[in-house]
């Protein structure tokens, strides 16, 4: 694990990195949504007026890879090569067990792809049907930068959401939800 500089009842947390080298070897790199990740060099386009200014308004989704269960088809694929010991093996279970993992794991090929083709898409649905122009205002690297005042990008388990207003309501949103 990585130590993510944080303590729970005095306990340091751990960031969970899976070391999949070897099915890393084997796997196809799915291109999904890579192509598309925001980069600060494609905001050189991006500008405000005298009169303008920018709210960004951010959340970055704790612990996003795990929440992304994977198909039970993939469990195999996952394991460890560890066997779990018997003694902590579920009852009437006689044959060796192995570790698996069933969530979205950091360290294999295919999770940033995966991660930002999710998060986009949950951003995509999360409004009603009529306002759904959202595709049209996404920063993306393999897109123009959006003509909008109000723009958004995803980056794995960041989301951003970019807005102009006039200068003089903007205090107006200082230190709000």
């Amino acid at each position: 694990g990585v130590e993510k500089g944080e303590e729970c009842d005095g306990v340091p947390t751990y960031r969970l990195i899976m070391n999949l080298v070897p099915l890393n070897e084997i796997c196809l790199n799915l291109a999904a949504d890579i192509a598309g990740l925001p980069h600060w060099l494609g905001m050189n386009p991006f500008g405000l007026e005298p009169s303008e200014g920018l709210l960004i308004s951010s959340e970055d989704v704790r612990c996003f890879f795990y929440t992304l269960a994977l198909p039970p088809i993939w469990k195999p694929f996952l394991a460890f090569n560890w066997e779990v010991p018997m003694d902590l093996q579920l009852d009437g279970c006689n044959e060796p067990s192995y570790l698996t993992a069933v969530v979205l794991p950091m360290g294999f090929i295919n999770s940033v792809g995966v991660a930002q083709h999710v998060h986009r898409v949950l951003v995509k649905r999360s409004l009603p049907q009529p306002e759904r122009d959202l595709a049209s205002r996404e920063i993306r690297k393999d897109a123009p930068l959006p003509e909008s005042n109000s723009t958004w990008r995803v980056y794995l388990d960041n989301y951003d959401l970019l807005e102009k207003f006039p200068k003089e309501v903007l205090s107006e949103f200082q230190g709000t939800v």
